[in-house]
């Protein structure tokens, strides 16, 4: 084996525009159907951001409205508000507005524009996500109505020059200040993997107004669906927690007619893929497919392409080595030897290809 891989390449040093467009035309193949995996993996099975801890334990809560058969992304803040209190099956819910706001964030003699996401006061904790430095929102700060602000690790960067005294600092938003608690860990910027949030603030003040909430000039009525996570108990089976939910959402139908008659609540697995794009994501794997088979097929043409050229090149080649006596098999595993470095060198150009790409759009 060490006489064949010697051999192979000296044979492919001697040939270098051979081997650079055999192993070019491979790496590009490759890289190409990562990224094409990657991105329907980021946006049609719609995942959460690799900072969040436990994720087979994280379930998602819609409203399914039995009357219309629609199911509905979020639950009511009310709802929320009951269930985090009384359930046996959830060690914790958390919840966000469904939209995020574009502010003006001032702080000493810095302005930017900053993309805003309000969240419940356990959120992060909830996910398991901490802080690279000082530390996240609690409940007790949400029931308080404190002001504070989670920055994330692109805004400090960019923004605050990577500062560890900027916890503590004061921002303005909208003219009332906030004070900075934290800084979020690199690579995190919303649950959602395509999310480019740059803070967070608490939802419960926002939620406190009876009839109307204003958000960076944004209105929404109270009766708006949050977007729900929920992470089950230990023990705790999928089937055990859509039992309980079920009851707690008829006992709610009862004591609110008006917004919760016929409204259950529907749990989904988080690792099973989000249910609003689970069907479509069946679809869309036979379009899948035809895309990786059309990506691959150039340069595997090529490739075969190549691969013809030097078998009509080698001819005498092997016929002296046969002459020689050389069986068929020595040939072969000596060819094999050749095209296990070639693809070996192709895929590692592809890695570091794909690594480029992704540094370039992240």
């Amino acid at each position: 084996m060490t006489m064949d891989i010697r051999y192979a390449v000296r044979w492919l040093v001697k040939r270098p525009v051979y081997s650079f467009i055999f192993i070019l035309s491979l790496s590009i193949g490759m890289s190409l159907n990562t990224m094409t995996y990657s991105v329907y993996d980021a946006y049609f099975t719609k995942k959460l951001s690799g900072e969040v801890k436990k994720q087979s334990d994280l379930v998602w809560l819609f409203t399914r409205d039995n009357s219309a058969f629609e199911l509905h992304n979020g639950i009511l803040y009310r709802d929320y508000l009951e269930y985090s209190e009384n359930n046996t099956v959830f060690s914790d819910i958390v919840v966000s507005i469904p939209f995020q706001r574009r502010v003006l964030l001032r702080s000493e003699d810095m302005a930017t524009d900053a993309m805003i996401q309000d969240v419940s006061g356990n959120y992060f904790t909830a996910l398991g996500i901490k802080p690279l430095i000082g530390r996240s929102f609690n409940l007790n700060d949400e029931r308080e109505d404190m002001d504070y602000l989670l920055i994330t690790y692109r805004l400090w960067k960019a923004r605050f020059n990577g500062e560890p005294s900027v916890v503590g600092k004061s921002a303005y938003i909208d003219n009332i200040p906030y004070t900075i608690i934290g800084v979020l860990p690199k690579g995190f910027d919303g649950v959602e993997p395509e999310s480019k949030t740059d803070a967070y603030a608490m939802l419960g003040k926002l939620m406190k107004n009876d009839r109307v909430s204003v958000v960076g000039g944004f209105f929404f009525p109270k009766e708006v669906l949050l977007p729900a996570l929920a992470r089950l108990d230990g023990g705790v089976s999928l089937s055990q927690a859509r039992a309980e939910m079920d009851v707690r959402s008829r006992q709610m139908g009862i004591a609110y007619p008006d917004t919760n008659n016929d409204m259950e609540i529907y749990i989904a697995s988080v690792s099973e893929g989000h249910p609003s794009r689970r069907a479509s994501t069946m679809a869309d794997k036979g379009i899948l497919a035809l895309t990786v088979v059309l990506v691959m097929l150039i340069p595997c043409v090529n490739v075969a392409s190549l691969l013809l050229n030097r078998a009509v090149e080698r001819a005498h080649e092997f016929a002296l080595r046969a002459a020689l006596g050389a069986t068929r098999m020595r040939i072969v595993r000596q060819l094999l030897t050749e095209l296990l470095i070639l693809n070996l060198l192709g895929g590692g150009l592809a890695i570091l290809i794909f690594c480029w790409i992704v540094h370039m759009f992240s």
